[in-house]
């Protein structure tokens, strides 16, 4: 659980948070993201980090409420906390001494332009920030940004031209009067696109932060795919930074509008419950909470921990190598095809029954130098999860994962490669 210390609103459905998050701080990177899920029946969702405090080990984050998960999160307020947030996911912005560097940003693209524009700054770049207005989208953060930059331009798309000649108007000003080095672009996809139009014809790289639909940030759900070059990425682990020149911006465009419609019904009718019955949305979150403690009770003990522990000997002389080796694997249950094509809010994985998964936790060898934790990026320590599993501790289990990583918190995987 993430403790929330402060809430900000911006503008109409948009708040900045500051979040109690110790590693994540620790570990970001500006243009790094985090995937977040208020609740335990909330969806996950990707966010931007506009701030990270290693020394206060807190994130500040900008959530917009545009759906029914983003409107679970800024339905909390201080004090209170976020159930998970798994991060710090993608690459970071390659950042360097350019020259003359241009921002352009709309929306909630604002705020993830912020820690890019203060890294372009240490690095002694000249930075231009053009910061556009939409409709229903005014210009956010404007003061912090003007205090970290050499030159702001503030634009509107309400003129008769329209948002296209808004943004030629105002960079063509820019590239006239001096040489531009580079761009950064983040906000509605037509916007990023009618920019790269432009700085493709003035042959001046650009960089685009894309926001995709995403479940679980590590590539498995493939939700986040993208067309680059001709070559399909993925936004979550090969972005969210990409060459703007290269990227498919109608594809783009038309996967973001999948699920629109589908989703204004979904907030339509949360909203409609929410303002019904306020206090008992507040009776959820806080049997949430109440579920979420009980089960942290159950600790690890060093004995849990020690591969030399007397319950893992007992483990593996159970079984001989050989008859570990030669147990079938057991095949994971999934729901019928036909039925999971009509079903938005079900996994296709049903998930193990106690009895498959200490069956399926028997075949691991237990091997001393155990080649999958080398292989993992993270280090997660495989071998003693199994074998936790393996002596129906499933708490510990996870427990003993989640020192390591949340993201079998998020996904409910334990790794992006597992199959």
């Amino acid at each position: 659980m993430y403790q929330i210390i402060s809430k900000e609103k911006l503008s109409e459905n948009l708040f900045k948070f500051i979040v109690k998050a110790p590693r994540i701080a620790k570990a970001h990177r500006p243009g790094n993201f985090v995937i977040a899920r208020a609740v335990e029946d909330g969806a996950r969702v990707p966010l931007s980090v506009i701030a990270a405090d290693k020394k206060q080990e807190t994130l500040t984050l900008v959530v917009q409420a545009v759906g029914v998960s983003t409107a679970k999160i800024v339905a909390l307020n201080s004090g209170e906390e976020i159930k998970d947030i798994v991060g710090p996911l993608g690459k970071p912005t390659p950042v360097q001494q350019y020259g003359t560097v241009v921002c352009v940003g709309s929306g909630i693209g604002i705020a993830s332009l912020l820690p890019i524009i203060s890294a372009l700054k240490s690095e002694n770049n000249h930075v231009i920030a053009v910061l556009m207005e939409r409709e229903n989208e005014p210009i956010i953060l404007e003061q912090e940004i003007k205090a970290i930059t050499d030159e702001v331009i503030l634009s509107s798309n309400h003129g008769k031209d329209g948002e296209k000649a808004q943004i030629i108007a105002s960079l063509d000003q820019i590239f006239r009067q001096q040489t531009v080095n580079k761009v950064f672009t983040i906000g509605d996809p037509l916007m990023m696109q009618y920019v790269c139009d432009l700085t493709k014809e003035h042959s001046i790289p650009t960089n685009v932060a894309l926001n995709a639909i995403m479940v679980d940030g590590m590539g498995m759900c493939g939700a986040c795919r993208i067309t680059i070059d001709g070559r399909t990425k993925f936004v979550c682990m090969d972005g969210p930074d990409f060459d703007g020149h290269q990227v498919d911006f109608p594809e783009l465009i038309n996967r973001l509008n999948s699920y629109s419609e589908e989703e204004k019904v979904a907030y339509a009718h949360y909203l409609k419950e929410t303002k019904a019955s306020d206090a008992t949305t507040t009776d959820k979150v806080n049997e949430v909470a109440i579920d979420e403690a009980d089960r942290i009770a159950v600790t690890l003990t060093e004995d849990d921990l020690s591969r030399d522990a007397e319950w893992r000997k007992e483990l593996l002389a159970k079984f001989k190598p050989k008859e570990r080796m030669a147990m079938p694997r057991v095949a994971m249950p999934l729901l019928d095809p036909v039925y999971r094509a009509r079903q938005m809010n079900e996994e296709v994985s049903c998930g193990f029954t106690k009895e498959q998964a200490i069956q399926e936790a028997q075949r691991c060898l237990d091997c001393p130098n155990p080649g999958c934790v080398q292989g993992c990026p993270v280090h997660v320590n495989i071998p003693r999860f199994i074998k936790l599993i393996e002596k129906g501790e499933f708490i510990k289990a996870a427990l003993s994962i989640k020192e390591i990583s949340s993201l079998p918190a998020v996904c409910g995987r334990v790794c992006p490669q597992e199959k």
